[in-house]
């Protein structure tokens, strides 16, 4: 007698969130309480930015904001304002210098 084969999973994986670099940091720093601004050293978003720009699972990360429809906080380098963008099919926005 075979013992049954779990089924499997339809939900994405989340073992990229191991790797991340914001699992050891302060979430507060990802979801600021003023998250307007532009997207530069004085926006609320810039020390997100900072860890974000050193992650090696960005693109994990928003693809997962994407598919959850995340509303808040910063998620593979994107803020609310340009994962909306992107969702409505224009191309992310740049960054500012």
């Amino acid at each position: 007698m075979t013992e049954p084969t779990p089924a499997a999973s339809s939900a994405p994986s989340t073992s990229w969130m191991e790797r991340a670099r914001c699992s050891a940091v302060d979430s507060a720093v990802f979801f600021p309480e003023c998250p307007t601004g532009p997207a530069n050293d004085r926006s609320p978003y810039a020390a997100a930015r900072a860890v974000c720009g050193r992650c090696p699972v960005t693109a994990e990360c928003l693809d997962y904001a994407l598919r959850n429809h995340e509303r808040y906080g910063m998620w593979g380098g994107t803020t609310p304002a340009q994962r909306r963008t992107m969702k409505r099919g224009e191309p992310r926005p740049k960054e500012a210098s």
